[in-house]
């Protein structure tokens, strides 16, 4: 079987980073702030045939975003169960991502 003419659809989430919060002390001087945990959204569906913008594209929809606004820096994706994440930068991590669902 060649894997380039695998057809498959996953499920996709997205995870957004939250700001932290801040904690009001007792006094001015012991505000500090506390993360927050991020927030999941999704799912939308992946397919074999989308390309890199129209994957942008539902990504930016879920973060409620421009798609100029995602930091492409920080994107990562992993298997459901899986903890080692690997990047999703650019066009090149996309292919990979799709080549190893």
């Amino acid at each position: 079987m060649d894997p380039q003419n695998c057809d498959f659809s996953a499920h996709v989430y997205v995870e957004i980073a939250n700001p932290p919060k801040l904690h009001q002390g007792k006094m001015h001087k012991t505000d500090k702030y506390v993360p927050q945990g991020p927030t999941i959204e999704g799912p939308f569906t992946f397919t074999h045939d989308m390309s890199w913008e129209s994957f942008l594209s539902h990504v930016a929809e879920l973060a409620e975003l421009e798609e100029e606004n995602i930091a492409l820096t920080q994107m990562n994706w992993h298997f459901q169960g899986k903890t080692k994440s690997l990047p999703l930068r650019n066009v090149g991590g996309f292919m990979a991502m799709v080549t190893q669902i």
